[in-house]
């Protein structure tokens, strides 16, 4: 363990959290591992911030296991702290995947979570930026 407490990083994962959001690239599956490190991460974030950011690279990514969606729904039906994702090169299948997820967790939680897919990470930024003021309101309430 690090300082932060954080499991094991996956030899796939590259993250690191940049001021107020997580940056994550997978080169590979998106598996338990993963989804457990991230999942960490996102915690410390939601400690010093009150809110979920993360900006995804997903070109190299090859799939979201079934163990990592059960366990990132698990995680956000629990969840009460508002969150936005920002994702980069995501393949069709990526973001229907993706896309059902995060529309699954907002029918169950009835929590919106903004998930956005962008060609390039300067526009996934600035859309990004957009977001703050949301996720800021969304924690004062």
């Amino acid at each position: 363990m690090n300082v932060l407490n954080l499991p094991r990083k996956p030899e796939h994962l590259e993250a690191h959290c940049e001021g107020d959001f997580v940056v994550a690239r997978i080169n590979g599956p998106y598996d338990a591992d993963v989804a457990r490190y991230l999942e960490s991460l996102y915690v410390e974030q939601v400690n010093r911030f009150g809110y979920r950011l993360v900006l995804f690279h997903a070109r190299e990514t090859t799939t979201i296991t079934v163990e990592a969606r059960r366990l990132i729904s698990e995680w956000n039906a629990a969840r009460r702290d508002p969150a936005a994702g920002a994702v980069v090169g995501a393949s069709f299948g990526t973001k229907t995947v993706a896309a059902m997820l995060t529309r699954a967790i907002a029918i169950i939680t009835r929590k919106p979570a903004p998930l956005g897919f962008f060609d390039t990470e300067g526009e996934a930024r600035e859309w990004m930026d957009l977001q703050r003021v949301w996720l800021d309101e969304k924690r004062k309430q």
